[in-house]
């Protein structure tokens, strides 16, 4: 398993969002939409207008590292894990050439903010295989995708 920011590879897919949770596939096809507890919806890329990531982000690198230490001692503290529920406040908006607009909350890997990079690197991503087929090839090969987004 890899992670990027919001982009997760696991067992040779991408996804937007934590891929135990509510996320987004990006796959050669299209875009399959897994909502735990819910039957997939898969839109083809051809049929896609465009997909608008949205989430909090921050210019500190490691918000996420940072974030979770401060949980831990918190809830060592206090004795309760549970001190933050689970927040969709990450969604991505897709726009269909016809037909209503589909909106996806998204499960975030770690609470807080989004180090700006790797959301901008999503958003380019996403820009990329709408409107570019050849591109579609790289999602054969998530990790590789992975490290030349960090590049």
């Amino acid at each position: 398993m890899t992670r990027y920011g919001p982009l997760e590879s696991r067992d040779g897919h991408l996804a937007i969002g934590d891929l135990g949770g509510h996320h987004v596939r990006l796959t050669e096809v299209g875009i399959v939409i897994l909502r735990h507890g819910e039957e997939p919806i898969q839109l083809g890329w051809n049929t896609i207008a465009s997909a608008t990531f949205d989430v909090r982000t921050t210019r500190f690198r490691w918000p996420g590292a940072v974030t979770t230490a401060l949980l831990a001692v918190a809830g060592a503290m206090l004795h309760d894990w549970e001190i933050v529920d689970q927040e969709y406040d990450a969604s991505i908006d897709v726009v269909p050439h016809e037909g209503d607009a589909v909106h996806v909350d998204v499960t975030r890997h770690h609470v807080g903010r989004y180090w700006v990079k790797p959301v901008r690197a999503t958003q380019a991503l996403l820009r990329r295989l709408i409107d570019d087929p050849e591109s579609r090839m790289l999602l054969r090969d998530p990790e590789r995708l992975l490290a030349m987004l960090r590049a």
